[in-house]
């Protein structure tokens, strides 16, 4: 038997097991064909489920649903869609007319219909066309397409251009300069987490779509609604008929029920109008965002305290889910975008203060502290709000401010605000020291002219005119080199802290301070500013960020390094400040520049107007300074030697036995003249904008305190002391 034929059984050759041999091959046969087959099915049947039941088509202003005999099974139109060209007849049918702004992009995933509203991707029912998820992005949504997978594929609109710190070594006349963007940002999901991005918002652009779809609904029967004191009782039931219907269409929307209750309560139905208004703080599918909103135009409306505190609950305890990092807002810019809250005398905080209400005051504050723990402006309207809650017996609660106040002292804004403080008395000094800097040299003028005048008398060479009347002794020249380095010192000192307001206040920061690191604005300002350790970890953690927010992963874990996050930021745009002047005198460009402070406070335009001091006004400066050397030469040359001696007396500074510490003398004297002329006072007011009205505190926060004086005015006492001394030992 040859080998190996015993494994077929009892030596049995392998022919005798044929027939069973094609029996297992055709039985594997059978099976692959089955899982062909099978796969067919379920591919079939995968298409099948991406089915629904009507077609969605898009058209300007609104999405239809038609059925497979061209019949519409239902139709959804956004007022916000139609924007200025939105009408609508109290019957609720159209004109026919297509030339709303907008047109919803829609997608089919998984058998389900999805479609855009500005920032919003909304999800509807097939069968009923009812609104039943929402989902608020970034930035308004260019395109939505339903990608492989069943995924849904976004992207986000992006600006144009943006202003940034222009580059180093750029040769335009100007701190900023404009870059371009890409013009969109793409996003994957999947529909069943098509979750909101843990990020506030990138532009301010249709953020609004949601609220104005309910007003504008109500303002095609009444249009003034909901600014009217009366309706009759027939308006008031079509008004409500009306949002009625919008909100069993749109369960997402807690707007259309904020409506009814205003119609309730124009109409005096107090019980109707609670019911409607704790149903809009309750509806459970709202974004964070709205319910923020609604419990702020609430407040507005004098809706009770515990309706719109469930609403600003509800919104925080999504903020929560969601991944937000209340610590990270830091703009008023975005926090007005949320809260809404009027200014003047209807803020609920000043009405709460006007009322004498410590206690209304204390939660109305803590709602916006709650939604930005370090927003610019917080600490001395905190602070103000803590004295206020002292004087009427509230101390445990004044301490929980003074504590705010001083954590967000200590954060960006609390910095920025000691540069602005620094930087007025540096404005003044830079005044004062270019001033001394002109006069010691007229000073050293006189007293090389009034050598050469002796000269002369005791020369008989003089008499002939072959000697010069221009001379500066040596120790002016020290004198005058002190002088012109300490102006340029602080020049430097100032023209830093210029940078670094101009930085900060680029609409572009409301990003950075909004916890919108992942905006591609965030990245081209990181980009823009100068290469340093922290610039770098921060471009890191936006583009990290940037990638979870395109993969819709979960974001990284950064809530312990949010202060670290902060001095980050404070880090880089000091680093970038302390470069620039330096880099722009390095390529030959106007080292400095003359600021002009135009605040208006959470405004997203740049509010600081600056004027370059190029080569010229610089090589002017060193004319000027030749100029009073040769004029004071031929001053002490020619005039009186009485008149020169007065002259060097009653000048501060200006005596012969102070040199070369005068030049120092005359620019304190200088700084305190000025001072009391009033400039100090008009460069701190101009450089200080107040903000204590958007906190709700004008009523009992003053104006921030001028820099103390106190130092100069010693200053100004010593420097008179020492000229007097000076002069009274020369004259002896």
């Amino acid at each position: 038997m040859i080998r190996g034929l015993e494994s077929f059984g009892e030596g049995t050759p392998p022919w005798g097991h044929l027939p069973r041999n094609l029996v297992k091959f055709a039985g594997l046969l059978l099976l692959t064909w089955g899982l062909l087959g099978g796969a067919s099915d379920l591919q079939a049947l995968s298409d099948g489920a991406n089915q629904v039941a009507c077609a969605p088509e898009a058209s300007p202003g609104r999405l239809t649903c038609i059925e497979a005999d061209g019949t519409v099974r239902w139709e959804r139109i956004h007022p916000s869609l139609w924007g200025d060209q939105w009408s609508a007849d109290t019957d609720e049918t159209f004109r026919e007319r297509s030339d709303a702004q907008h047109t919803p992009d829609v997608a089919v995933a998984n058998a389900r219909i999805f479609y855009t509203v500005g920032p919003d991707v909304i999800e509807v029912d097939p069968e009923e066309g009812k609104i039943t998820d929402r989902a608020r992005f970034p930035a308004p949504i260019a395109t939505l397409e339903a990608g492989k997978d069943d995924t849904l594929l976004i992207e986000l609109e992006l600006e144009d251009a943006i202003e940034v710190p222009a580059p180093m070594g750029s040769d335009a006349r100007s701190m900023t300069s404009e870059t371009s963007l890409p013009d969109t940002f793409q996003l994957r999901r999947s529909p069943d987490e098509l979750r909101s991005p843990p990020q506030t918002f990138w532009t301010l652009e249709r953020r609004f779509d949601v609220m104005k779809d309910a007003e504008r609904w109500g303002r095609a029967l009444v249009p003034a609604f909901p600014d009217v004191d009366d309706l009759s009782q027939a308006r008031a039931d079509r008004l409500i008929s009306r949002f009625e219907r919008a909100r069993r269409r749109d369960s997402t929307n807690p707007f259309y029920s904020e409506m009814i209750g205003r119609v309730h309560r124009i109409r005096g139905q107090s019980e109707a109008a609670r019911r409607a208004f704790e149903r809009a703080a309750k509806t459970e599918e709202a974004v964070w965002e709205d319910l923020i909103r609604l419990s702020g135009r609430m407040s507005k409306a004098g809706v009770s305290e515990e309706i719109t505190q469930m609403a600003y609950e509800r919104g925080m305890a999504k903020i929560q889910t969601m991944g937000l990092t209340p610590e990270r807002i830091q703009s008023p810019l975005v926090t007005s975008a949320m809260l809404l809250w009027p200014g003047g005398d209807k803020h609920p905080v000043h009405r709460s203060i006007d009322d004498n209400e410590p206690e209304r005051a204390h939660r109305y504050s803590r709602q916006l502290a709650r939604l930005a723990p370090f927003i610019e402006g917080g600490a001395p309207a905190w602070s103000a709000l803590a004295d206020w809650l002292e004087q009427r017996g509230r101390v445990d609660v004044a301490e929980e401010w003074h504590d705010r106040a001083e954590r967000n002292r200590h954060m960006r804004e609390g910095y920025l605000r000691d540069t602005l403080e620094e930087l007025d008395p540096l404005m003044l000094a830079v005044a004062a020291s270019l001033i001394a800097l002109v006069l010691i040299c007229f000073v050293a003028g006189i007293r090389g002219g009034r050598i050469r005048r002796r000269e002369r008398a005791a020369s008989e060479s003089d008499r002939d005119g072959r000697t010069s009347f221009l001379h500066v002794r040596r120790r002016d020249l020290l004198g005058i080199a002190w002088m012109a380095l300490l102006a340029v010192g602080l020049s430097y000192s100032c023209q830093v802290r210029i940078d670094l307001l101009t930085t900060h206040l680029l609409p572009v920061t409301h990003e950075l301070a909004g916890d919108s690191l992942a905006a591609p604005q965030s990245e081209a300002w990181l980009d823009a500013i100068a290469d340093s350790p922290a610039q770098r970890t921060l471009l890191d953690t936006a583009r990290s960020e940037q990638r979870a927010l395109e993969t819709g992963e979960s974001f990284p874990d950064i809530t312990e390094r949010e202060q670290s996050t902060v001095q980050l930021l404070i880090d880089a745009m000091r680093t970038d400040a302390q470069q620039r002047p330096l880099r722009r005198l390095q390529h030959g460009t106007a080292p400095f520049y003359i600021p002009r402070f135009e605040s208006e406070p959470f405004s997203d335009e740049l509010n600081i107007e600056v004027t370059p001091i190029g080569m010229l006004p610089l090589l002017t400066l060193l004319i000027v300074l030749a100029v009073a050397i040769v004029t004071g030469a031929a001053a002490g040359y020619l005039a009186p030697e009485r008149w020169s001696t007065w002259c060097l007396r009653v000048v501060p500074g200006g005596t012969t036995n102070i040199a070369p510490f005068g030049g120092f003398v005359m620019m304190v004297v200088i700084a305190g003249l000025l001072t009391w002329l009033g400039l100090g006072t008009y460069i701190h007011r101009t450089a200080l904008p107040s903000m204590h009205s958007y906190f709700g505190v004008s009523t009992i926060a003053s104006d921030p305190d001028p820099p103390s004086m106190l130092g100069l005015w010693i200053g100004v006492a010593a420097a008179l002391v020492a000229h007097t001394a000076a002069a009274y030992s020369e004259a002896n």
